[in-house]
């Protein structure tokens, strides 16, 4: 079964959420799709139980993408802490431009960024439909 993307970007920082990172990262490759785990900094990020995780590529080290699916893994105080770097809110906008798409746990938290999002649960009640 082909995805209807072909990359998703998981942008991990400080206290992002390992289980949905896993999960993701486990789904999207079984759909064929090719999975980048993308840090704030380079090197580790730590989950909010304190494990690391070795991030792929930096926000300055992304390479222009096309019709992408970004998932920001966390609750609503990981997705507050990574929307105050501006770095970030570029990122957004340039993949909302390149018709892609952006999911997350704590959507309401985007609502003033004038870009439109999607629960991450949508993301999960998609790939159901698909396997169905």
């Amino acid at each position: 079964m082909q995805a209807p993307y072909q990359q998703m970007l998981i942008l991990v920082a400080a206290g992002f959420d390992e289980q949905l990172v896993t999960h993701w990262t486990v789904s999207r490759h079984q759909l064929g799709l090719a999975v980048t785990l993308v840090g704030l900094a380079a090197g580790t990020a730590r989950d909010r139980h304190g494990l690391r995780l070795k991030v792929d590529r930096t926000l300055e080290t992304l390479p222009p993408e096309r019709a992408v699916l970004v998932l920001l893994p966390g609750e609503s105080g990981y997705v507050y802490q990574v929307l105050q770097d501006p770095r970030v809110h570029r990122l957004l906008r340039e993949v909302v431009a390149a018709g892609g798409t952006l999911y997350t746990c704590a959507p309401r938290l985007l609502e003033g960024v004038d870009l439109p999002v999607q629960p991450a649960q949508a993301l999960a009640m998609a790939d159901e439909q698909e396997n169905s």
